[in-house]
């Protein structure tokens, strides 16, 4: 199981410096999911496979009182 989690981190860190310039509908949809956010005074953000940040993104800005984990695989 290790092994494989390790493929998976190298396959998406091989990538990362590259997925922005293809990932136009990852950004739209972010956006639009970002539309329906609670107004919440102190949100507690957990976001799991942040991948790009275009989601944590709009969390940041919705959310500037917030308290945040936010992860991902890849550290690229």
């Amino acid at each position: 199981a290790n092994m494989r989690k390790e493929k998976i981190i190298s396959s998406f860190d091989c990538k990362a410096m590259e997925y922005d310039k293809h990932a136009h509908i990852q950004k739209q949809v972010a956006a639009r999911l970002a539309e329906f956010l609670p107004d919440i005074k102190t949100a507690f953000i957990l976001e799991i496979g942040c991948g790009t940040g275009f989601l944590t993104e709009h969390l940041l800005k919705k959310y500037p009182d917030g308290i945040f984990q936010i992860t991902d695989l890849s550290g690229k």
